[in-house]
């Protein structure tokens, strides 16, 4: 059940966003200006990585769990071409799902496939068990 409906009301959603959300996000973000800077210096280069990566997958699940396709697209697209996901393939996972329903972005199974396959690569076992529903463990479809 997504949390919007869980509060009840549209209102009661804004009130949660403003009390708790809102000021949750800056604090993370502090911290993640904090630890990067760090990284420019050596230090916690791969923590730095996974704050931003995290950072990312929390503001485009709640677009996608309250139905804002297009801003979750938005907030992901920078990403599609990490090079290394730091939160185990669900950038790729998250991205792949709005591609294969052609939710805020036109369908493209091929590169929903694709995106798929990447998040299985690197660790998502919610890709990876998609994939292997088609022949095989990692086997795409088409």
């Amino acid at each position: 059940m997504p949390l919007t409906m869980a509060l009840g009301s549209e209102k009661q959603w804004r009130n949660f966003q403003a009390s708790v959300v809102r000021p949750v996000n800056r604090v993370a973000k502090i911290i993640a200006t904090i630890v990067c800077a760090l990284a420019k210096i050596g230090l916690g280069k791969q923590l730095c990585a996974e704050f931003k990566a995290s950072r990312i997958l929390g503001l485009s699940s709640g677009f996608y769990e309250r139905g804002e396709y297009e801003k979750a697209f938005e907030v992901l697209a920078p990403y599609s071409e990490i090079e290394n996901d730091h939160r185990y393939g669900s950038l790729n996972y998250q991205l792949a799902l709005l591609y294969f329903h052609g939710r805020g972005v036109t369908l493209n199974r091929a590169m929903a496939n694709r995106l798929f396959a990447e998040a299985a690569e690197l660790g998502n076992t919610e890709a990876q068990q998609y994939l292997s529903q088609f022949d095989g463990p990692y086997r795409t479809r088409t």
